[in-house]
């Protein structure tokens, strides 16, 4: 409930991990050392030897689907969701299937695919995730640098309707 930007109420803070869960939870949050000045290198899954970055702290944190944020949209105001981009350090596949009943209303989803999965203990099947997406009506758009960006078959009249395309949403 905390306002985090003085643009009306449209951000908000959530103090959370992303996960496909039934219900929100607490979850072990492996946070990695920066020393480096690397960052975003932490995750919900264990690191493997060969990660680059030692275990710096294990936290208990609160954890949500991102369906469960969706809920609280303005669905009447909103009606779909132009793009959603995730970077979760092998836990992509797991945060796109927690969008739910939602992922038929998002026009783009851009996820890192490959980057840095040996890193990681339980990561997804690259492949695995191209078929999911692939049987929930989206199509792969691109592929580049370990992401890949998928687009609603369902929603691509929206491209050209309402002026969505790969410049506006930085792909």
């Amino acid at each position: 409930k905390e306002v985090v930007c003085p643009i009306g109420d449209r951000f908000h803070k959530i103090e959370c991990a992303v996960d496909n869960v039934a219900k929100e939870c607490f979850k072990k949050f492996y946070m990695m050392d920066r020393t480096d000045g690397a960052s975003g290198s932490s995750s919900l899954l264990t690191p493997t030897n060969h990660h680059p970055h030692f275990i710096e702290e294990e936290l208990e944190i609160p954890v949500t689907s991102l369906e469960r944020i969706l809920d609280h949209l303005d669905w009447e105001r909103f009606s779909y969701v132009e793009q959603i981009k995730t970077d979760c350090e092998g836990k992509d596949f797991d945060v796109v299937k927690s969008i739910g009943k939602y992922l038929d209303r998002v026009v783009f989803v851009t996820s890192e695919l490959t980057n840095n999965l040996h890193h990681w203990e339980g990561t997804m099947d690259p492949n695995e995730f191209v078929q999911y997406m692939d049987s929930q009506g989206f199509d792969v758009m691109g592929f580049g640098n370990g992401e890949i960006q998928f687009v609603n078959r369902n929603l691509k009249y929206l491209v050209q309707e309402a002026n969505l395309n790969c410049n506006t949403l930085g792909l």
